[in-house]
Order: structure tokens, then C-alpha cells, then sequence
């Protein structure tokens, strides 16, 4: 019977009032909500605005 490895990855999420937070905002440009952003483990970061499924969510984050 063969094995199986698994890679696991951590995955934090935070959520922010922008309005409590304008220096966020204006950081992201996040003119809508949800506004995503996610920090890879390089330290790229990608921003993504609106509403996303599971599946959407899981090809964001690379799983």
C-alpha cells in the first residue's frame, strides 16, 4: 500500500473594520468588501475583492 505525504500549510485569517482602520484601506485600495488579501510564504501578496465560493477561496490560497 502506498503513502501518502500531505504538505501542511498554516492559514491565519484576520478581518478589519476599514473604517476603524483607514490606513488599511488606503494601503489595500480596498474600496469594497470582502476585500482578501493573502500573504504567501515569500511575501508576495496578492488582493482579491468580492464574494468567493470554497472552491474559489482554496485556488486563492494555493491548495
Amino acid at each position: 500500500m502506498a503513502s501518502t505525504r500531505r504538505t501542511i500549510r498554516a492559514v491565519r485569517a484576520e478581518a478589519y473594520d476599514v473604517a476603524h482602520f483607514p490606513e488599511l484601506r488606503n494601503q489595500y485600495g480596498a474600496m469594497s468588501v470582502p476585500c482578501i488579501v493573502i500573504t504567501r510564504a515569500d511575501g508576495t501578496q496578492r488582493v482579491e475583492f468580492g464574494k468567493k465560493s470554497i472552491p474559489q477561496m482554496l485556488e486563492l490560497i494555493g491548495a
